[in-house]
């Protein structure tokens, strides 16, 4: 499974149980929301409610603004903090080039390519990507993305545009701003190498990370004992986590062991899981129904989501939510 989430999440018991609020709905879910009235403007369809069975077949429609097809997934777990935009480019077809104030993670759902980043009057740096790879876009660089295979590319990116847009409410701040990062960018020509400048093993109760830039390949990713909830040899999870782009966005690769789930947790909004191998289910309720549903007569409030490899489902915020594979396999 792989996450992407607007920080990294803690355990409601490591925060001191505090109250959470706006349970399940989108904190920007007005007429009035910048964010929605921009991202309707864009006239691709809009995806919502809280799974998309499989994100390869997400309706498209022509986005005038990159010149390919796309659209946009805004579920209702990403509490107005997260969302994500499909782009499906031709073979041989390069994207408009765009620039925006607002973090990006990237991952190569088909296909093959490059992405240029640059600074204005800076060099261009490419990143080479496949199926699997996973790779940021430093904040506020322009960017275009390449088809350089036979076949249509489609890539999914998630970004906290909801919270960046709600927040400024002035597109030519988001999408024309000359301001330059240079502490986070400045045309390194190795920034996509996909050689970690760091990677730390877990301890104790905090999970293994990278600071990298781009994931090759998430599939071959090593993964280390999760800092939650390991029982024993064999039956606990395994993550790594990649710290991109000097950003403040979370990612990470995650894998249950067959049969086993992982006990139920819940954290803040905005944590989009997408099932890359494999298949079960997880179940979702709000904190209210308390940490035993089915036995304190809340079994209605509990939601079952059904995925297999490309399903993607967001928590809502403060949902409790426990993960289940029933694959033979991680």
């Amino acid at each position: 499974v792989l996450a992407v989430s607007a920080a990294a999440q803690q355990p409601a018991a490591q925060r001191g149980q505090q109250a959470v609020t706006e349970e399940g709905n989108r904190i920007t879910e007005s007429d009035q929301s910048a964010f929605l009235n921009w991202i309707k403007s864009e006239g691709i369809p809009i995806t919502t409610g809280y799974v998309i069975d499989d994100v390869t077949k997400v309706k498209l429609g022509p986005w005038q603004r990159l010149g390919v097809q796309g659209a946009t997934i805004y579920l209702n777990g990403d509490g107005g903090q997260m969302a994500g935009f499909i782009a499906e480019i031709a073979p041989g077809q390069t994207t408009k080039a765009e620039q925006h104030i607002y973090e990006e993670h990237i991952y190569v759902v088909s296909g093959s390519g490059e992405t240029r980043v640059w600074q204005n009057g800076g060099p261009k740096v490419t990143a080479k990507w496949k199926r699997g790879t996973l790779f940021s876009i430093p904040l506020n660089t322009w960017h275009e993305h390449i088809n350089t295979g036979t076949e249509p590319v489609r890539l999914i990116g998630l970004s906290d545009s909801p919270l960046i847009i709600d927040l400024f409410r002035n597109l030519d701040f988001i999408f024309d701003n000359s301001f330059q990062f240079m502490e986070r960018f400045s045309g390194q020509a190795d920034f996509f190498s996909g050689i970690p400048e760091k990677t730390v093993p877990p301890t104790h109760h905090r999970h293994s990370y990278s600071i990298t830039n781009l994931v090759p390949d998430v599939y071959a990713a090593k993964l280390y004992p999760a800092g939650h909830g390991v029982i024993g040899a064999g039956v606990g999870t395994v993550d790594h986590h990649f710290e991109m782009s000097n950003d403040t966005l979370d990612a990470h690769v995650e894998e249950w062991q067959p049969g086993v789930y992982e006990r139920g947790h819940r954290h803040g909004a905005g944590d989009n899981v997408l099932i890359i191998k494999g298949k079960g289910y997880s179940l979702m309720w709000p904190a209210t129904a308390g940490t035993r549903p089915f036995e304190n007569g809340h079994a209605d409030q509990v939601i079952r989501v059904d995925w297999h490899e490309m399903t993607l489902f967001v928590p809502p915020l403060g949902w409790y939510h426990q993960h289940f594979n029933t694959s033979t396999t991680g």
